[in-house]
């Protein structure tokens, strides 16, 4: 808008780009591009830089925001006529929106060490990076492509201290620091190995952001990694390996319930 008529755009003035093929629809409040795709047989999870690399209507989600060599999806594919390309699934689990995501079965990796973990693992219908994050559908294994937490760390250590997911061990790009504990993520997810929690045991919480976790029970702080609290119920009669406490009681020897910001966790007395 040119506010002082003068035909230029000064500071504060916007104006349309004619070259622009983007659109924005007042009513869906959604914005999207009209031209085709660079590539016509592209569909969600391609690399990309921009939203014309990907397919009609789509987007691109940048590499800054933690999507490696960007990652071309979708929004509202359960709208009729935004339907993903073929090979894309729409998806809102991982997400929180329905977006296109690429289309892959949970657990295919399984018993193939190199895909598992490490810092080139992925999952074989993804690109290196990316794991299948489960769709949520009970009995199904189908899922969609999403960045996971492919990192250097090969041997277990749920219910260890972290600061980060980068700190915890991570079958399957799952793993993640749960309130300063290791912890490995959906473990309720079908075709994912039975043995996924090791000595630890998988626990359904729908407080959790995956819904289940790999947690260690315990009875007693003793049974737990020094500086650990026994406390934290997760079902009724079960406690759990947590940085978080109520009472002393709760605390190793040595320790006691200390006020931390909003928090309370086990310190050394």
């Amino acid at each position: 808008m040119d506010l002082n008529d003068n035909g230029e755009k000064d500071d504060g003035e916007t104006f349309p780009d004619e070259r622009s093929d983007g659109w924005c629809d007042p009513a869906t409040r959604r914005c999207g591009h009209s031209a085709p795709p660079s590539n016509p047989d592209v569909h969600a999870g391609a690399i990309c830089e921009r939203a014309s690399d990907c397919e009609a209507d789509g987007v691109c989600f940048p590499a800054f925001n933690g999507f490696p060599d960007g990652y071309c999806s979708k929004r509202g594919c359960d709208v009729p006529g935004l339907e993903c390309a073929p090979g894309g699934r729409c998806q809102i689990r991982g997400v929180g929106f329905h977006h296109c995501l690429a289309a892959c079965e949970v657990g295919r990796e399984a018993g193939i060490p190199d895909l598992v973990l490490g810092l080139t693992g992925h999952s074989p219908e993804c690109r290196v990076g990316y794991t299948c994050f489960w769709g949520g559908v009970p009995g199904s294994r189908e899922g969609g492509c999403l960045p996971g937490n492919y990192n250097a760390i090969t041997e277990p250590n749920i219910g260890e201290l972290c600061m980060a997911d980068s700190d915890c061990y991570s079958p399957f790009a799952l793993g993640f620091c749960l309130s300063g504990v290791c912890s490995v993520a959906d473990c309720i997810s079908p075709d994912l190995p039975t043995d996924l929690c090791g000595t630890s045991e998988c626990y359904f919480n729908p407080s959790f952001s995956s819904n289940s976790a790999c947690l260690v029970p315990c009875t007693s702080p003793d049974e737990c990694a020094t500086g650990l609290a026994c406390g934290e119920e997760i079902s009724p009669g079960t406690t759990h390996c947590t940085t978080l406490c109520t009472d002393d009681a709760e605390c190793q020897v040595g320790y006691s319930c200390s006020a931390v910001g909003a928090d309370r966790v086990c310190q050394p007395t």
